[in-house]
């Protein structure tokens, strides 16, 4: 028996901030990445920030499974876009359910380093102030949101001790914030030909420069630059033995096994291809969604409608290695 289609944006507990809906491929993506507790993550092409949300979620629920003693759980979370009107969305969506240890950053994802302090943090003055607010922060569970925006950027920090928060507010930045990171998430921009939804949707609204940009060598060309781009600074944002996760919802191969080939030609012996579902925490998500061995490039794997019962969507896992000369 099928179940019966239903909106969910009509449902009280979706309006309450306690249900949102992802779906199933790019859910896979971030098994895939199997982001953990002590790591710092970064989804580069974050909006409209489904697959950001299932990240915390998929770090603090697995996390709260094994921890009996119900401890703070440690992480920090990053989401970078170029477009600010999404990434705006994604900001809503954040506050809307509760987001915590994260940020977003409005970047351009191709050459955004992580390396400084964002615009007018100064010595965090804006934040004080919001503290100062509070009756008593003893209150404040350590897992609460204190969001804010600068110039687009979003920040959650995650709130331990008043002293230290109003004191060390720079410092706690440097440290917890800025650098590489342990995982990598690169579900890039592509010619979306793989989701159905899009296809459909275009295809409903005779959007004919859309369909045309479908099956355009000249559009594909234009994104697989873009592709290499992205991918390339997502690999030079993460640490050595770090996991780079890249994605997309294209069928195309120059879009997909093309672009990992050239990532591994260029990184030389330090980008090192393992299979997406090495490592991952619970060995039973890898019969969760049937998918595909990859024939063009080995251990990358494809999800299609006819096999996996959902959009079209690619995955390459890639580790970072030391290189040795």
């Amino acid at each position: 028996m099928n179940p019966t289609p239903f909106s969910l944006c009509s449902c009280k507990a979706y309006d309450q901030g306690k249900l949102y809906g992802v779906d199933i491929a790019s859910a896979l993506s971030v098994i895939c990445l199997n982001p953990k507790e002590n790591e710092k993550i970064l989804d580069l092409c974050c909006s409209p920030g489904g697959k950001l949300m299932f990240i915390h979620d998929y770090i603090t629920l697995n996390q709260r499974t094994e921890n009996k003693q119900n401890n703070p759980i440690d992480f920090y979370l990053t989401g970078v876009d170029v477009h600010q009107g999404r990434l705006h969305n994604c900001g809503n969506l954040m506050k809307k359910y509760k987001i915590s240890n994260s940020r977003l950053v409005l970047a351009d994802g191709t050459s955004w380093t992580n390396e400084k302090m964002p615009v007018r943090f100064g010595d965090g003055r804006k934040l004080r102030k919001q503290l100062e607010k509070l009756k008593n922060i003893s209150e404040i569970p350590s897992q609460s949101l204190l969001l804010y925006e600068t110039y687009g950027t979003f920040f959650a920090l995650h709130i331990q001790k008043e002293r230290q928060v109003r004191d060390n507010i720079n410092q706690i930045y440097q440290e917890v914030v800025l650098g590489k990171f342990d995982k990598v998430l690169v579900d890039a921009e592509c010619t979306t030909d793989g989701s159905i939804k899009h296809v459909v949707k275009v295809v409903e609204k005779d959007r004919w420069e859309a369909i045309r940009d479908l099956f355009s060598t000249d559009k594909r060309d234009q994104v697989v630059e873009l592709q290499k781009k992205l991918i390339w600074n997502g690999f030079q944002l993460l640490k050595t033995d770090g996991i780079l996760i890249y994605s997309t919802c294209s069928f195309q191969k120059e879009q997909n096994e093309e672009v990992v080939q050239w990532l591994l030609e260029e990184a030389k012996q330090e980008a090192v291809l393992v299979h997406p579902f090495d490592d991952i925490l619970h060995s039973n998500m890898k019969n969760s969604v049937p998918f595909v061995e990859s024939k063009i490039l080995a251990k990358t794997i494809r999800l299609d409608p006819k096999h996996s019962n959902c959009s079209g969507l690619f995955i390459a896992k890639i580790a970072r290695r030391i290189q040795i000369n």
